[in-house]
Parts: structure tokens; sequence; C-alpha cells
């Protein structure tokens, strides 16, 4: 039995084709284009148009092309565009994602925080925090076809969390009573957990040593390979031949 303030809901889906028009610095802008239209100013006032009658999506790749060549040319029109495009968006994750990108284009956001503060604060974070922010790493897109019910015992601080990921969400539970509808059950502390997916701790070594125990039917080792697979980063501790 659960809560009903104990349920989020995160959806993973992003619209088909987001990812090659934004991902990174705009894969698959050209300055070509720029070169085309004849100046930078042609194709943002052509970006600035597209946005007013309604196509923020055409709109954030002319900009991109712009951003590609001259950042602080492009930058203004490419962020309205991201922003347009996550009003759009009926999952959190989609949102999310192109709000991101707007951010990190005003430089308000640094993803690149050196090794030792993302560590940090993966270790001050709580594990329900850490779950429940994977569904922004879940692949959707690739595995919106699979269920697959993985539950997580802390016994350090005495939290079970139900992870199902189904059509291309990821819903998480912290779980009252018992759950036997998993597919495979986590049983590890807090501490491990984080050290695991913060690149710590080897995940082999903590399975050998019983930190890190696996109960489940048929192969449950193949079953958690799977299930982290389907997120980004969070795979990278569990894609070892060995483990």
């Amino acid at each position: 039995m659960v809560g009903a303030g104990d349920l989020q809901r995160v959806s993973g889906l992003v619209q088909r084709g987001s990812r090659r028009t934004i991902a990174g610095n705009a894969t698959g802008a050209s300055p070509g284009v720029v070169e085309l239209a004849g100046s930078s100013e042609r194709v943002i006032r052509a970006a600035e148009s597209a946005l007013a009658n309604g196509n923020p999506r055409w709109a954030l790749e002319l900009a991109s092309h712009v951003f590609l060549l001259e950042p602080e040319v492009g930058r203004r029109t490419r962020g309205k565009a991201l922003k347009a495009l996550a009003r759009e968006q009926t999952s959190s994750n989609g949102r999310n994602y192109y709000l991101t990108m707007a951010v990190e284009d005003e430089k308000l956001v640094d993803n690149r925080m050196k090794e030792s503060q993302l560590t940090t604060g993966m270790m001050g974070a709580k594990v329900s925090s850490i779950l429940r922010g994977m569904a922004m790493k879940l692949k959707a897109e690739e595995f919106e076809t699979e269920n697959v019910k993985l539950v997580m015992n802390f016994t350090d601080i005495k939290e079970v969390h139900l992870c199902h990921v189904r059509n291309g969400i990821l819903d998480v539970v912290q779980l009252t009573e018992s759950f036997n509808e998993a597919d495979v059950t986590i049983t590890t502390t807090a501490v491990v957990w984080k050290e695991i997916i913060a690149g710590i701790r080897s995940a082999t070594v903590a399975v050998v040593t019983a930190e890190f125990r696996i109960d489940g039917e048929g192969d449950p080792r193949t079953v958690v390979k799977k299930f982290f697979d389907m997120f980004e980063k969070y795979h990278e501790s569990f894609e070892k031949e060995e483990f």
C-alpha cells in the first residue's frame, strides 16, 4: 500500500526529433545557412517571424544555426524558442529538457561541474530525490514499450521505493507495506547506492561483498542491467561485463 503523497509520476517522453534539433550546441546546425541567408541578422529575423507565427520548432532550428556561429547574436532568440517549446510539452521531462537548454544558453547554469562537486551533491541528496531525478535521464523514446518494476530497499534509512518504468514514464513510489510484484529487488544502503552511481564504488564489488544484494526470479542481474540501461548516465555503473 502507498500513500497518495508518496507517488510522483514523471514522464520521460520528448517529442521525436527534438534531440536532433537541440542536443548540445544544436546538432545539425551549420554556419553555411547563415552564409546563404546573407547575414546572421536575416536568419534571426526569420526566426523571430517563425515565433510570431506560432512555429517555435522552426524558429529554434534557424536560431541554432546563428548560435553555432555567433552565440551572443543567436542566444536570445534561441532561448525564446526553447521556452516556447517548453510551454507546448505535455510531459515534465520534455518541458524540463527545453528549459534546461534555455538556462544553459543564458549561462545561468554550468553543466560542466567539477567531479568533486557532483559527488558532493550526490552524497548529500535524499534517496527519494535521486530516484525521482532519474526520470530526467530516462531514454523514453527508445524504451517506451518496456514495463519493469524494481524495488530498492535501503536498510540504513529504512526506506523502500518502487521504481516502475512503463509507457515511457518512471513512477517512483515509497512503499509502506510489502510488495510482491517486483521483477527484481535490490537491498543495499543509501550510502552504497550513492557511491555506486557517483562512480566511487564498483557495483560488481558491492554485489560480491553482499553490500548490494539482488533478488528475483530467473536472472535478476540481467534485469538490473536492463533497468539502468534505460537511463542516461546511470547505466555506466552497471555496464561492465562482469556485473
